[in-house]
């Protein structure tokens, strides 16, 4: 990961696209946290292959890195721009790590993100 602390969310982003409307807010953060947690899941099942290729681990990051840029999740999507691409050789132990710290991350922005809901 680099050096460059980013912010976990960009409120500022998500208030902007949500234009102030509770209800549109709360329904975003339901989906996104929804489609993360699908998304989480297909990255782990990729990390877990014995054969998979590099196409397929970078489809499942994409796609998460996609989620969190549209709500304004910038240390997430920042962290998957670092490693999607890398031209490792990508054996398992290494997809493992990423996909663990990929977890924690996402755990992380959806706690910030949840401050954000309306009660």
């Amino acid at each position: 990961m680099s050096n460059t602390k980013k912010p976990i969310f960009d409120t500022v982003f998500f208030k902007n696209i949500t234009d102030g409307d509770e209800s549109f807010k709360n329904e975003l953060i339901d989906v996104f946290i929804s489609s993360a947690q699908d998304q989480l899941h297909e990255i782990r099942k990729v990390a877990e292959e014995q054969n998979s290729n590099q196409y397929g681990w970078h489809s499942a990051l994409h796609s998460l890195k996609g989620s969190c840029s549209s709500i304004g999740a910038i240390k997430l999507s920042s962290f998957i721009i670092e490693h999607q691409n890398k031209n490792l050789d990508l054996t398992k132990e290494y997809k493992i790590s990423i996909y663990n710290d990929i977890k924690s991350i996402l755990e992380e922005t959806e706690s910030e993100i949840t401050k954000e809901k309306s009660n």
